[in-house]
């Protein structure tokens, strides 16, 4: 049993050394409020984002996720949902046969309920471009009637930077 607690407590020390203090995103449309990572890094304005978070290097390159607070209401419209998820997948060939990548795979609308009890909808694309596999996610959130908007991009094999993905939509929050 003893050993038992002093794993768990090893690990919610652990959790907490890598998942600690809160970012806070500040833009003219609002404001974004997402984990910390220890060895991350927030870039502003840039690709067309307001706000980029990119790992460390792994496998010779840096995963990243963006954040977007549009200032637009927003009710997701899950009639609609199918019909976007074939635009979706159109836009993604198109993009594909355009930049000479493949499309491996084309994952449908998930909708989950994070741990700050906003509505977050995914839906990704995994593609091989330049012999690497890679897995994009664009995430919808429905945070007080506002639509915040994420993407995340990473290689396959970066499983580590997966799991920073997650932790982060499951705690974003807005204001």
């Amino acid at each position: 049993m003893r050993d038992v607690l002093f794993r768990s407590f090893i690990t919610f020390l652990f959790m907490m050394n890598s998942y600690g203090a809160s970012l806070t995103l500040s833009h003219e449309r609002g404001t974004i409020f997402i984990d910390e990572i220890k060895g991350w890094e927030l870039s502003k304005d840039i690709f067309g984002m307001p706000f980029m978070y990119f790992s460390p290097k792994e496998f010779g390159q840096r995963s990243n996720i963006s954040f977007a607070h549009t200032g637009e209401d927003f009710k997701f419209d899950k009639k609609a949902m199918k019909k976007n998820e074939n635009q979706y997948r159109a836009g993604k060939i198109k993009w594909a046969k355009k930049v000479g990548a493949s499309i491996l795979k084309v994952s449908p609308y998930k909708t989950m309920k994070n741990n700050k009890g906003h509505l977050v909808h995914n839906i990704g694309v995994e593609y091989k471009f330049k012999k690497k596999h890679y897995v994009e996610r664009s995430y919808y959130i429905e945070c007080k009637n506002k639509m915040l908007f994420s993407k995340s991009l990473r290689l396959k094999q970066s499983g580590r930077h997966k799991r920073s993905f997650d932790k982060i939509i499951e705690n974003i929050n807005c204001d």
